[in-house]
């Protein structure tokens, strides 16, 4: 059984369970969870790197300026603003692409990102700068688009559309590889039988 269909099996299964909903609805509660504490860094790291900025602008370069408070405060609208953007793509794209389909929020909740296609292959860059180009956009937008994963079944978000990717577990993830071990091991074994009979 390939891949897919062994996630498609696993997430039949919740479809049908009684427990089904709660399934669900634990999973984007982590999922949320796990957002908000990334959010959280992503800001506070930004504030950290807009302060060591606009001191060094201060320090060096408003001198220059006859009216360092009025440049100053536009300067740092702007600075800050960029800055988001900028590290709110970098934070998601590296975390998912150093972290094997994690940030430090779905780590901490025991979630993990994996391609929708093939659920043991690891997330390639093509696939975190989708992923992360979704969650710029949804900043842009004051995340209104994030709500389009409590409305859907399967919790897919713009993210995970335009990534081609989603959302499990990780004990939904280790069973799936599990699975496919189990039904790949008799096959090694038989090959090597083969070998030598």
């Amino acid at each position: 059984m390939s891949t897919n269909n062994k996630l498609s099996e696993i997430f039949d299964y919740y479809k049908k369970s009684k427990a089904a909903k709660k399934v669900r609805q634990d999973r984007l509660r982590k999922r949320f969870y796990a957002f908000i504490l990334d959010i959280y860094l992503v800001v506070f790291a930004n504030k950290a790197l807009t302060f060591i900025w606009l001191s060094f602008v201060n320090n060096f370069i408003s001198n220059i300026s006859t009216s360092p408070k009025v440049s100053s405060m536009a300067f740092q609208s702007q600075t800050t603003q960029l800055s988001l953007a900028i590290m709110f793509f970098s934070y998601f794209f590296f975390s998912y692409y150093l972290g094997n389909g994690q940030t430090l929020g779905k780590a901490f909740f025991k979630l993990k990102v994996v391609k929708s296609n093939d659920v043991t292959e690891p997330l390639s860059a093509l696939d975190c700068f989708g992923r992360s180009i979704g969650y710029v956009f949804a900043n842009l937008l004051f995340f209104l688009p994030l709500v389009i994963n409590f409305l859907r079944h399967d919790q897919k978000g713009v993210q995970d559309f335009i990534s081609q990717t989603h959302v499990i577990s990780t004990e939904e993830f280790a069973y799936a590889l599990a699975e496919i071990q189990a039904e790949a091991k008799p096959l090694d074994e038989i090959e090597q039988i083969s070998l030598f009979g």
